[in-house]
């Protein structure tokens, strides 16, 4: 024997079918109603971000970089990093900014002169980049 709720009928089943997608219609809509009422809400309360005080903004280098450095500044941490790669070979500029207890960037330019003078050499590029002291050359002392 069948169950109550087996249709027999091929009309029964047309009816069970069609109770069936009106029912889901309504779970769907219900959905998006409760999604947009969320969404509106939502955009009609205040932002927390929005709220906040906007912070100035910080300058690209940090505070230690809103002076220029002097050529003497330059060249004494010039000297110092020599020094590092020299006592350090095949170290990443990582490496050197810690040790000088300077930022990787402050010390791009006297890196950047001391390969220029060729008294550095580099291997590697970018973050894979490692130091050396260039065979053949004395440093200026």
């Amino acid at each position: 024997m069948a169950s109550p709720k087996t249709p027999t009928t091929p009309d029964q089943l047309a009816r069970s079918i069609g109770d069936l997608v009106a029912a889901y219609v309504d779970d769907a809509r219900r959905s998006a109603h409760e999604a947009l009422d969320e969404a509106f809400s939502a955009a009609l309360t205040p932002n927390r971000r929005a709220t906040q005080k906007r912070r100035p903004a910080r300058s690209r280098g940090g505070a230690a970089s809103s002076r220029r450095r002097s050529a003497d500044e330059i060249s004494e941490l010039e000297e110092r990093l020599l020094a590092l790669v020299c006592a350090r070979p095949g170290e990443s500029m990582t490496v050197f900014s810690e040790e000088l207890g300077q930022s990787v960037p402050s010390l791009q330019r006297p890196m950047s002169k001391l390969r220029a003078d060729g008294r550095v050499r580099c291997v590697g590029e970018r973050n894979m980049a490692r130091y050396f002291p260039a065979v053949g050359r004395r440093s200026k002392s």
